[in-house]
């Protein structure tokens, strides 16, 4: 029998954007800024209204990193390739984990964030 005795903590977790942590993906939106908080947490409305919404449990597992003692230690980052890396920037800094802290304060104020322009189409 295998058994773990001690869960294994990593050091880092790090996220793509585009279609794993939202949708729609930055090259099927038009329009970015000014970008909108909704009374939704996973939703955010581009300047035509088009909703960029957090896919599934994104939110939750954001929070569960950032709250849990068990992941104290834990680093979060982003390594993502979209055609607007400024708008992905824009959008993780409304996105809250729980008011008043952004999943771009989580990336370290972005110093965990590698966004690259890149057209993926």
């Amino acid at each position: 029998k295998f058994r773990v005795s001690k869960m294994v903590v990593p050091k880092m977790v790090v996220f793509d954007l585009d279609a794993c942590c939202w949708m729609p993906e930055m090259y099927q939106i038009s329009e970015g800024p000014p970008f909108e908080k909704t009374e939704d947490p996973n939703i955010i409305l581009n300047n035509e209204g088009r909703e960029i919404e957090l896919l599934g449990i994104v939110l939750e597992a954001w929070r569960k990193l950032y709250e849990d003692e068990t992941f104290r230690e834990t680093k979060v980052g982003i390594a993502s390739r979209c055609d607007q890396p400024d708008w992905a920037r824009q959008l993780l800094q409304l996105y809250e984990v729980k008011p008043g802290i952004s999943m771009w304060q989580i990336v370290e104020n972005g110093y965990l964030a590698e966004i690259y322009q890149d057209d993926k189409q």
